[in-house]
């Protein structure tokens, strides 16, 4: 079968909402009744079929091309199949996904993978703000899942997960894993300012020693650790033969916080 296909009719200046979309479960017609289904461009509610030419049977396999557009809530609350987005993506992106595989080929907005319950987001490009992080008024941020950022990601990224793990292969901005609960966050370029503020648990592995680290983190010691090796393993094998130059650590020095939380979390950095 085809994939079915997403392409914008014309282009779009205001943003489009796509996280009330919605394939009904084993329909026969899928791309008849995905057009039927409820977006929002600009506000004002439209059926998705004036807004996207529709094409293809396959509702496991969805390619969406954005064209330029700002397409908000991509892949809400999927479960199962794979999504491809063809371009950027904008914020919200697998807000609630449960499984399944989003690809973009593009960065996307603000929120990415916040609620985020299981499944792969590999993201190409960069990622926004508050990445697997918690949206305002929420108490938590991805709740499990594997996220891969081949780009850099602005601030707060992890703030307030849960589970889960986060590979950036670039940058991050302030305060990578702040309030993080649970869960493992791994940089492999630098850290912006206080990495682990506020943290609760977790692990926040730095392929780079940040210039410094929050004054409620206490050092403990120089270790050799078996499981980031195991780590190592388990990303290459989401990766495939994409991975990156992954922790090369050796030795490493263990950092526990943030005390004025009653953190247990942990920074791992490379030793001396």
């Amino acid at each position: 079968m085809n994939p079915l296909t997403l392409k914008l009719r014309q282009p779009l200046s205001e943003p489009v909402d796509l996280s009330d979309l919605r394939l009904p479960p084993d329909d026969p017609e899928p791309a008849a009744a995905l057009a039927r289904a409820r977006v929002r461009v600009g506000g004002r509610p439209l059926e998705a079929g004036e807004v996207f030419e529709i094409q293809g049977e396959d509702p496991k396999q969805v390619e969406i091309f954005t064209d330029g557009a700002r397409i908000h809530g991509i892949g809400t609350e999927m479960a199962g199949g794979t999504l491809i987005v063809h371009g950027d993506a904008g914020d919200h992106l697998a807000h609630g996904m449960r499984s399944g595989t989003i690809r973009v080929e593009g960065s996307c907005g603000n929120f990415a993978a916040s609620d985020l319950k299981d499944g792969l987001l590999d993201i190409q490009g960069d990622a926004g703000a508050y990445l697997a992080g918690a949206i305002p008024g929420e108490m938590s941020g991805a709740r499990g899942g594997t996220i891969l950022v081949r780009g850099r990601a602005g601030e707060r990224v992890c703030d307030r997960m849960r589970r889960g793990l986060v590979l950036v292969g670039n940058d991050t901005g302030d305060y990578p894993a702040s309030r993080m609960r649970a869960g493992t966050l791994i940089v492999l370029g630098h850290v912006g300012k206080e990495p682990g503020f506020g943290m609760i648990r977790g692990t926040l592995v730095l392929s780079e020693r940040p210039a410094s680290l929050p004054a409620a983190f206490n050092r403990s010691g120089e270790h050799e650790l078996l499981f980031l090796r195991l780590l190592t393993r388990h990303v290459e094998q989401q990766l495939g033969a994409a991975t990156p130059p992954l922790m090369d650590l050796g030795r490493v020095e263990r950092w526990m916080g943030d005390r004025s939380h009653d953190g247990r979390g942990e920074v791992l950095v490379p030793a001396r």
